[in-house]
């Protein structure tokens, strides 16, 4: 015999469903900064496979493998949240632009983000020139496991060579994470 609902009971039930289906996921914005000095804790590892063309330096293949602080601030004195270590490889180069493919992994602890601590990884293309880029969130560990999302990174401040040290640079770090 079949079983009859009424046409509120459907309601009812597709509503659930739907509820379900809407159900917010969790989310995060961080924002932070890096400690950049070529020489102290960015070096290059490869050489370039292409030499560089006029008006550049950067040729083709150069490889940079890079450890840098993560600061809570654009001051490189203020909270240590962790670190950025990856690689840079040069895979386009004109006098116009020089583009590298950048796949990271950031360390990162902040007690004032409800305690997030662990790992995500970034990787995408970036042109250094542009002065802002983008890197897709491709995974992560600890308490960022199974996010996803972006990071948006910004100059933030360029401290030129002089004859006692290297060039130092800071740039600001946006990252929007999503749990699946």
């Amino acid at each position: 015999m079949a079983t009859r609902y009424s046409s509120t009971t459907l309601v009812v039930v597709m509503m659930l469903l739907m509820a379900m289906s809407t159900v917010a996921r969790k989310s995060v914005v961080l924002k932070y900064y890096t400690q950049q000095q070529f020489g102290v804790n960015e070096f290059s590892s490869v050489p370039a496979a292409i030499p560089p063309v006029n008006g550049t330096s950067t040729g083709v293949g150069l490889e940079v493998v890079y450890n840098y602080t993560v600061t809570r601030t654009g001051d490189p004195t203020s909270q240590v949240l962790g670190t950025i270590r990856g690689t840079s490889v040069v895979v386009s180069n004109t006098a116009q632009a020089t583009f590298f493919v950048v796949n990271t992994v950031v360390h990162y602890a902040d007690p004032k983000k409800g305690g997030l601590n662990g790992t995500f990884t970034t990787q995408g293309e970036a042109n250094f020139r542009a002065g802002t880029f983008e890197l897709a969130v491709t995974g992560g560990t600890g308490d960022f496991r199974g996010v996803f999302g972006y990071t948006v990174v910004s100059s933030f401040k360029f401290v030129p060579a002089t004859t006692n040290s290297t060039a130092k640079v800071t740039n600001f770090y946006r990252t929007d994470l999503w749990w699946a």
